[in-house]
């Protein structure tokens, strides 16, 4: 199979530490299709063998990128959130990865897709529950205990600054 191109500098994804975790879950989520997606390190790919996951769920299955459909990816996400027990927010970025993923093949890998445009496009958003800020009540906050520093530690502290009756300026340390 012939090497994947890289990612162009244009894109969102370009540096290193985010390509290479985007290369996974791309990975993650197809069948082994070309050697971009191979894992590099040698000790990460004898443990990333795939092995049956007992039917939870089944990776997306394409010869070609082309062949891609909306309702493969759309299931997939699906049993991934059922069986895997990954949280909307979690679902969405993968969504978000495949959709980036088949933008830079339309736009850069000459992919033509069937129906003219990106197939991942018409997969739903999950809708991501808001979590409520919640503040810690006065009885709550337990007070810390610190130990006062020694007077040859003078470095750290507050320092009281006033004047005399003269106008001298005086500091003094408080802790």
């Amino acid at each position: 199979m012939a090497p994947c191109p890289p990612p162009s500098p244009k894109s969102s994804s370009a540096t290193s530490s985010n390509s290479e975790r985007n290369v996974q879950k791309v990975a993650s989520t197809f069948d082994q299709v070309a050697d971009c997606l191979k894992f590099k390190n040698a000790k990460i790919a004898r443990k990333a063998v795939k092995r049956p996951s007992s039917g939870k769920f089944d990776l997306i299955q394409v010869g070609y990128v082309e062949h891609l459909t909306t309702e493969q990816v759309a299931a997939f996400l699906a049993k991934l959130v059922v069986h895997k027990g990954i949280s909307a927010k979690t679902a969405n970025h993968y969504r978000v990865n495949l959709l980036t993923m088949c933008n830079w093949a339309k736009d850069e890998g000459g992919v033509r897709f069937p129906v003219g445009k990106n197939p991942i496009g018409g997969v739903k958003r999950y809708k991501e529950s808001k979590r409520d800020i919640s503040f810690l009540k006065l009885g709550d906050i337990v007070p810390r205990k610190r130990k006062m520093p020694t007077p040859e530690k003078k470095g750290r502290g507050y320092a009281l600054l006033s004047a005399d009756d003269d106008g001298r300026k005086t500091q003094q340390t408080l802790f």
